[in-house]
């Protein structure tokens, strides 16, 4: 579709395959969740994930800018997301591309529209997207010599991490997949325990690993003490940048100061694989004691933005997430078989997208 003013011409591509999107989020505006082995992984999870990206391309076919997002139809009804499982997927916009034409073309099925950008300021761009909520974010440049990186940290985190080494905490760095099972083990402890979550399904940790292996771009760092994992994170690696995609630790461990030890070792981590930066997500600004801790590292903090389209009420879909809600705090109860949450988040977890 040819756009006016000799701006581009608009093509709907796969971005699990077309190197036209691969090309674009290889650049610094592209990050781990507008990826192709990211988003492959979704689709390898759900079936009907199946993503899209509208591409602005130049008179040469060379893309200039886009947008990803996933057309999902179930019984919370039609909606666009961008992008499913993903802390944030900005929109990449190339130098003089406009915006409005590319949401134009997302907005146009008229289904509603969910976005969530860290760089991409859509305020005013257009009127049918609202900002709904935000959500902290922080980085960590980690592109210095040790010792530079050591003298960063705050006084706390050099005593906790001298306390987890005094502790016996004991350190590995691994890239199979039976390391990121493991790590999953610890995952769902925290989901049903701490959060009260039903955790995602293996099967998509297993597809995260299954793509990034490929690309030696998966690692967990694991804390052992007596022999047993007691906290862990999943780093993915996408471009200079490291992502601390998650975290899990033993609430019994928690007094031998396992986690700053595990950052410390991520960041070193992240330096020795050539990266500029170690992302660490989104933390919900209600969550205080996660952003003290994110900004203890971080040298950099942002605001992710929810952006929406309004739809008109659904009274079943309404209903059918309150149900989702209550079944999910009668499924995740400590209490019951350690089997069942995990089942139950293979079943459900799709619905929360």
């Amino acid at each position: 579709m040819p756009l006016p003013n000799d701006a581009g011409t608009l093509v709907v591509v796969d971005p699990r395959h077309d190197p036209r999107w691969a090309g674009l989020v290889s650049g610094p505006q592209g990050s781990v969740f507008t990826s192709p082995p990211w988003l492959r992984a979704i689709s390898a999870t759900y079936e009907e994930f199946a993503p899209e990206a509208i591409v602005v391309c130049d008179d040469h076919g060379a893309p200039r800018s886009g947008v990803a997002s996933v057309p999902v139809h179930d019984a919370l009804g039609a909606r666009r997301l961008g992008l499913p499982f993903s802390d944030y997927a900005d929109l990449v916009i190339g130098a003089e591309s406009p915006r409005a034409p590319l949401l134009a073309a997302l907005l146009a099925d008229g289904a509603r529209v969910r976005l969530r950008t860290l760089h991409a300021d859509l305020d005013g761009v257009d009127p049918r997207l609202q900002a709904t909520h935000e959500a902290g974010w922080h980085t960590v440049a980690v592109d210095d010599d040790e010792d530079v990186l050591w003298d960063r940290l705050g006084g706390s985190s050099r005593r906790n991490i001298r306390k987890a080494r005094d502790s016996g905490i004991e350190l590995a760095v691994h890239a199979d997949l039976d390391a990121v099972r493991r790590f999953y083990a610890l995952h769902v402890g925290v989901r049903i325990g701490k959060y009260g979550l039903l955790p995602q399904p293996r099967d998509f940790f297993d597809a995260i690993h299954a793509e990034f292996a490929e690309l030696a771009a998966v690692r967990v760092v694991m804390a052992r003490h007596d022999g047993a994992d007691v906290a862990g994170i999943l780093v993915l690696v996408w471009g200079d940048v490291a992502y601390y995609k998650f975290n899990a630790s033993s609430p019994a461990a928690l007094a031998l100061r396992p986690n700053d030890l595990l950052m410390w070792h991520t960041m070193l981590l992240a330096n020795e694989l050539g990266c500029r930066s170690l992302d660490l997500g989104i933390s919900e600004l209600s969550q205080a004691g996660l952003v003290r801790y994110k900004r203890k590292f971080a040298t950099t903090e942002g605001r992710v933005t929810t952006w929406v389209t309004e739809a008109a009420p659904s009274p079943p879909a309404d209903q059918l997430r309150s149900t989702f809600g209550e079944l999910t705090s009668l499924l995740a109860d400590p209490a019951l078989p350690s089997h069942v949450a995990p089942e139950a988040g293979r079943l459900l977890y799709r619905y929360f997208a």
